[in-house]
């Protein structure tokens, strides 16, 4: 029997979702869609922890925020393109 290990398929496919959507946006509308969905994510947090602090899975919103991060972090392929044509 193997052991069950937790699948962040699901959790992955969001945050590059998020990640392209930022990336088509206009760039002075980022940073209210990113606190908007950051300030969506704290609030789902909140919400859980309230619910069940004991059986609390910390882990799939970890997962969230370091997804966030590297994505933002990274060069976009749309300014690579736009900088190598210049």
């Amino acid at each position: 029997m193997a052991l069950a290990t937790e699948d962040y398929r699901t959790i992955d496919c969001l945050t590059k979702f998020i990640q392209v959507t930022l990336t088509l946006k206009k760039a002075e509308e980022r940073p209210d869609l990113l606190y908007g969905i950051l300030l969506g994510i704290k609030s789902v947090i909140f919400r859980k922890y309230k619910e069940s602090s004991h059986t609390f899975n910390q882990r799939p919103f970890f997962r969230i925020y370091v997804n966030l991060i590297s994505d933002i972090a990274q060069p976009s392929d749309v300014l690579l393109q736009h900088s190598s044509s210049m």
